[in-house]
């Protein structure tokens, strides 16, 4: 049994008013939802591939998000903190940097990650979560990431059917995109 496996099981077993879990389900299927990739060339060389991912829904929507622990969080992890549980219109999310041991500068980075889409979406940055996974004490690479970030928002809120499987934004170090329920 997986790590994942493993804790989804153990929170099934604490609260089985949840009932069982869902099937997976192409993200494309949701109504309501959409998805936009981009590149911003963020990941190592050599791996060309969308690393930038935005969720988008049409209206506000609950979202929740588990972090990490540690006392040494990312700036994109205390910002996700700060906003869930709660009523949220997107996150966005970048592979190959985990803006992690940055300092003041990957904490107003983080903004601009949020506020880019929020532009693009017509939202409060405080109405989008972020996410970022990858190199540590690394500072993004922002000339990239935000017109990366903008055409993945863009895509999201046009409803563009992404030619490349979403997943693959967001792996790292990953030999395989991982998948609910696969």
């Amino acid at each position: 049994m997986s790590d994942l496996s493993a804790l989804v099981a153990r929170a099934l077993a604490a609260r089985p008013d949840l009932g069982p879990p869902l099937p997976a389900t192409p993200l494309m299927a949701v109504p309501g939802l959409s998805v936009g990739l981009g590149v911003g060339s963020v990941k190592a060389p050599g791996r060309i591939a969308p690393d930038v991912l935005v969720l988008a829904t049409e209206q506000p929507a609950a979202f929740a998000a588990v972090t990490t622990t540690s006392t040494a969080a990312a700036a994109s992890c205390l910002w996700t903190r700060e906003r869930v549980p709660g009523m949220r219109r997107a996150v966005v999310v970048n592979s190959g940097n985990a803006n992690a041991a940055t300092g003041s500068r990957g904490v107003d980075d983080n903004g601009a990650m949020a506020a880019a889409v929020a532009r693009c979406l017509d939202c409060a940055p405080d109405d989008v979560l972020v996410c970022s996974t990858g190199v540590i004490g690394v500072p993004l690479p922002m000339e990239r990431l935000v017109p990366a970030i903008e055409v993945a928002a863009t895509a999201a809120a046009h409803h563009a059917v992404p030619d490349t499987d979403p997943a693959r934004a967001i792996c790292t170090t990953d030999t395989r995109t991982k998948v609910a329920g696969h």
